[in-house]
């Protein structure tokens, strides 16, 4: 469930977040067991809000019920630093590249808010890709892995896209 694999993620993340790194997850199923499950492996720093303006069509599932909101959970290896802001807003979510695409204007936000340029970022449910896009926008490296492998071969697509899009002098990206 939801739960085993963000513990999952914790393990890892514990294992390979630098000192200060950070742990961003956008919840939407059972969030009070993600929260639990996580917080067994790292300390929680904030929770905040990825909005979705006019999503009236779609319902979340889970404790979370409201058609234009998803939390946003933060967690560290300690508690190190102070997040820009923890409020996220987007248009309505992209889904030309996959049926669970964020936006990318508010992932570079989140970006932006909690990790320096420079910095990697890692995407252990890369979907199509849009973190990694992101990541690439505010001038880090990035990591993706996922076990559907569709959505490898999309994200691989979609961030070469990024790449000419945006210039040939950026490190490559990594997706696994």
């Amino acid at each position: 469930g939801d739960a085993s694999m963000a513990e999952d993620v914790a393990k890892l993340a514990k294992r390979v977040l630098v000192e200060d790194g950070l742990l961003a997850l956008i919840g939407g199923h059972n969030v009070l067991d993600i929260m639990n499950a996580i917080a067994k492996h790292l300390v929680p720093i904030a929770i905040g809000s990825y909005h979705v303006k006019n999503n009236t069509k779609r319902r979340w599932t889970g404790p979370v019920q409201r058609v234009d909101a998803l939390p946003v959970l933060v967690f560290g290896r300690q508690k190190v630093r102070q997040i820009d802001h923890l409020a996220f807003v987007s248009d309505l979510k992209d889904e030309n590249w996959h049926g669970w695409q964020k936006n990318v204007t508010a992932t570079v936000d989140l970006i932006r808010a909690m990790t320096p340029p420079g910095s990697r970022v890692l995407d252990p449910c890369l979907g199509s890709g849009t973190t990694g896009v992101a990541a690439i926008e505010c001038g880090c490296s990035f990591v993706g892995i996922d076990v559907d492998r569709s959505a490898v071969k999309t994200a691989r697509a979609r961030l070469a896209e990024a790449e000419r899009r945006l210039g040939s002098g950026l490190e490559r990206p990594r997706v696994a």
